[in-house]
């Protein structure tokens, strides 16, 4: 996104925010069990020098050699007032964590979009795992370990009632790239 459009979502978001204060209900902490994404194997070996793992934690260097079959992730999940079901947005972290860059960031996400009748679920990839960040080169393992973890989401959100599973977006800063995308769990 360039300067300009950078520019003009800030001032939306912030027009929709001034004008729909308190639009979201109290946001709520939730488990997400980690969940194998098993489309993978079609295009790459399993293995961690791809990316791809079965395990929660792999024994990665940012997980301090810890290495975890199943696990969970963390997520705040906050739905906008009224009768849903709604669609909803998971909000993924960059490589730095739901640190507090990261965490004001999905706040004014989620205050803008239940603004306009959507949900947030904000995704935490690392306290569970024990890691802190994984900024530096570009690497191919956590990011496709995230892949995993975002399907994790998608899988939590459709099983709910308050959710449209068809209706279910990703977005965030996360791994050097900026955008939103559809996950249609349908």
């Amino acid at each position: 996104m360039n300067r300009l459009g950078k520019r003009l979502a800030y001032w939306i978001m912030a027009m929709t925010l001034l004008l729909h204060p308190g639009a979201a209900t109290g946001a709520e902490n939730v488990r997400i069990p980690f969940i194998r994404y098993q489309g993978n194997e079609k295009y790459v070996p399993t293995g961690a020098q791809w990316g791809w793992t079965t395990r929660f934690q792999d024994g990665a260097s940012e997980e301090r050699g810890k290495v975890a079959e199943t696990g969970f992730l963390r997520a705040s999940l906050s739905s906008p007032k009224g009768a849903g079901p709604f669609a909803f947005v998971i909000l993924m972290h960059g490589c730095g964590g739901l640190d507090a860059v990261a965490t004001k960031w999905a706040t004014m996400w989620t205050r803008a979009l239940a603004a306009w009748g959507i949900g947030t679920l904000t995704l935490d990839s690392f306290t569970t795992r024990g890691v802190k960040a994984t900024c530096g080169p570009p690497d191919a393992h956590w990011s496709r370990r995230r892949v995993d973890d975002a399907y994790s989401a998608l899988e939590f959100l459709a099983a709910r009632r308050d959710v449209k599973a068809d209706k279910v977006y990703m977005m965030g800063p996360f791994e050097r790239w900026s955008g939103s995308t559809e996950c249609p769990a349908g």
